[in-house]
């Protein structure tokens, strides 16, 4: 997954709010809850390639946690963010597989963002609701499965 993308749209966002501090988005792969930082959540649509049967399965259900911090005194603020993985269904031992995002669906999980970043961090009133993601398929393969579930295992998801 292309990680540029996100902290470009991420830069463009949090400037056009002209906020006064500045703010970087971080990616970390095993993010976890930390003491201190204001958590939010996210799902999107994406989809998921096998890189060992190449079956393809698409999902309403990616993950994202963010965590957030603002060091006033420093006036910088970190995001932390971790997309989580999930697994083929078919393969015996099928490795964790990133999720394809399209840039449109990037684009609205980065406004939901900054919008949170305006409420929470800066008490911001911005009368946003959070913009519901785009799901370009009808090709869903039934309910969630939790035992292919990154996010399940990490305790994080909504459907455990």
């Amino acid at each position: 997954m292309e990680y540029e993308i996100w902290r470009n749209l991420f830069n463009q966002d949090i400037n056009e709010i002209s906020v006064p501090h500045e703010w970087n988005l971080a990616v970390d792969p095993t993010l976890q809850t930390q003491p201190g930082w204001l958590q939010y959540t996210q799902s999107t649509f994406g989809r998921f390639r096998c890189s060992r049967c190449t079956r393809w399965w698409n999902s309403a259900e990616v993950h994202i946690l963010f965590l957030m911090k603002l060091d006033r005194v420093m006036r910088h603020g970190t995001v932390k963010m971790r997309i989580f993985k999930q697994e083929c269904k078919r393969c015996s031992f099928g490795l964790m597989e990133t999720p394809e995002i399209t840039q449109e669906n990037i684009r609205i999980v980065i406004s939901n963002l900054v919008n949170r970043i305006q409420s929470r961090i800066y008490l911001l009133n911005n009368r946003y609701e959070d913009q519901r993601p785009v799901v370009y398929s009808d090709k869903m393969e039934g309910p969630h499965n939790r035992e292919h579930c990154e996010s399940c295992r990490q305790n994080m998801c909504r459907w455990q």
